[in-house]
């Protein structure tokens, strides 16, 4: 049986309610929340922090980024988290590359789309769009020939979530 995906066009902010990082003062996994006020914590060594950046979101793949008044901008596109930049506890390399994820939502999202034989779009009311989080994956990402390296990384990442001492809650 061919395993489907269809395209919900959801986006990457769908993904962005929490970060799981590496704290960096005890190295250990971490937290990043955006519910309200973003904030930081590890509830390993204590450490937590408010961010106190630009309230808009810049994509760019660039942290030293800063607005007019010289506050952190947020970024997204890469292996940290959109605020404090710190990095990613759920990153893996894979065929040249790094395979990371937000939390484990992202990573079941990212695991179905790679497992799925089928991968279907269709156009919204609005028409044909290129906006949503799947139709932008990189190319290395979704090739079929590395479909099998791509979700080996995968469990590695579960892997991770699954040593957490203290596992986030969904």
């Amino acid at each position: 049986m061919t395993t489907r995906f269809r395209d919900d066009f959801r986006s990457v902010d769908s993904f962005s309610d929490e970060f799981l990082v590496h704290c960096p003062e005890c190295r250990r996994c971490a937290k990043v929340l955006t519910a309200g006020n973003v904030r930081f914590v590890c509830t390993h060594c204590g450490k937590s922090e408010m961010w106190k950046g630009s309230p808009g979101i810049l994509t760019s793949k660039h942290p030293s980024k800063r607005d007019s008044s010289g506050r952190r901008m947020a970024w997204i596109g890469a292996e940290y988290d959109w605020f404090f930049h710190y990095p990613l506890w759920l990153q893996t390399p894979c065929c040249g590359q790094t395979l990371w994820a937000y939390n484990a939502h992202h990573l079941a999202y990212l695991e179905g789309y790679i497992a799925a034989g089928l991968r279907e779009r269709r156009p919204n009311e609005y028409g044909w769009r290129n906006a949503s989080y799947a139709s932008r994956l990189p190319q290395w990402l979704k090739a079929a020939k590395n479909r099998t390296d791509v979700l080996r990384a995968c469990q590695k990442l579960h892997t991770l979530l699954a040593t957490l001492e203290n596992p986030p809650h969904w």
